[in-house]
């Protein structure tokens, strides 16, 4: 949860302030995020994470989770 929250913030300052999600949500709500989507991930060399990204499979399609501004 502390790293969701540190990794949001420069997407919190983009969309106007720190009501989006991924920095509002309980342990359970992203716990059932991850049941019901994917999070794909890229790493270095060394394992450090770049970035990531969640996704979830709407009709057949894999689609990109965002926030509305």
């Amino acid at each position: 949860m502390q790293l969701q929250y540190l990794a949001y913030q420069s997407v919190a300052e983009l969309f106007g302030g720190e009501k989006i999600p991924p920095l509002t949500q309980t342990l359970e709500e992203l716990t059932k995020e991850f049941e019901e989507g994917m999070v794909l991930k890229l790493s270095d060399s060394n394992g450090i994470i770049l970035g990531s990204v969640r996704a979830k499979e709407i009709d057949n399609e894999l689609r990109f989770v965002y926030f509305e501004k």
